[in-house]
């Protein structure tokens, strides 16, 4: 079967399967036998994965900054890391025909309030409702914080620094926008020139827009039901 790539979105995810167990598909070609139960850190690049027989998975993506609300550490301490849950929690998820109770009552357990979120919260608003343009001197003074204070609550609130964070979100915006000119939509979402537009594609899929555009690689996270939590 074909390898499904998921790319950066912005958010950390649980990941549940209740069927087969997938495989990482490494770019030198070596697959790893992942186990059923994961949390997925913060992504800078793009994860290839593919089933090994029946497929029956459940997802719940965080929002960019919900999954502090469950875990006890700064979340950059697992960016860029798919991980077995019961290292992180340990706490398992029993084979049963409907886990969603077990998930929920293992949330609920985690959960704790989360300080300070304002300032956060703020400069993620402004973040996506500029779709990654806002520059971060502006998203700090907005907040009333100092740059580096803002960058060390969103390493450790959302896990990766607001300048990746930013270039996360544009490029998400650039996926979704109709298919055009590449350099109007490079005008478009904010980048320098088409140039800096494929830099950010090759690191966030792997490939060229154009290659991407002719092969429509499969985007996991869009083709599956989720729950989103804030």
């Amino acid at each position: 079967m074909e390898p499904q790539t998921i790319f950066p979105d912005g958010r950390m995810e649980l990941v549940f399967q209740l069927g087969d167990a997938f495989q990482r598909v490494y770019e030198d070609g070596i697959r790893e036998t992942q186990a059923k139960c994961l949390l997925v850190g913060q992504m800078a690049h793009p994860i290839s994965i593919v089933p090994t027989g029946k497929v029956r998975s459940l997802g719940i993506r965080f929002r960019s900054n919900g999954a502090q609300a469950f875990l006890r550490f700064p979340l950059d301490e697992v960016a860029g890391q798919v991980l077995p849950l019961d290292e992180v929690w340990g706490s398992r998820i029993q084979a049963v025909e409907d886990p969603i109770p077990q998930i929920e009552a293992l949330l609920l357990t985690m959960l704790r309030p989360v300080e300070n979120g304002s300032a956060l919260n703020h400069a993620l608003d402004g973040i996506v409702r500029s779709n990654g343009a806002a520059p971060v001197a502006d998203l700090a003074s907005d907040a009333g914080i100092s740059r580096r204070h803002l960058e060390r609550i969103f390493r450790r609130g959302v896990g990766i620094g607001p300048k990746l964070f930013s270039r996360i979100v544009r490029f998400q915006h650039l996926l979704r926008a109709p298919q055009r000119d590449w350099a109007l939509l490079a005008a478009d979402s904010g980048y320098f020139d088409q140039a800096h537009l494929i830099h950010d594609f090759r690191q966030f899929t792997g490939q060229t827009p154009m290659a991407w555009r002719q092969r429509q690689v499969a985007f996991l996270q869009d083709s599956e039901p989720h729950a989103a939590l804030t």
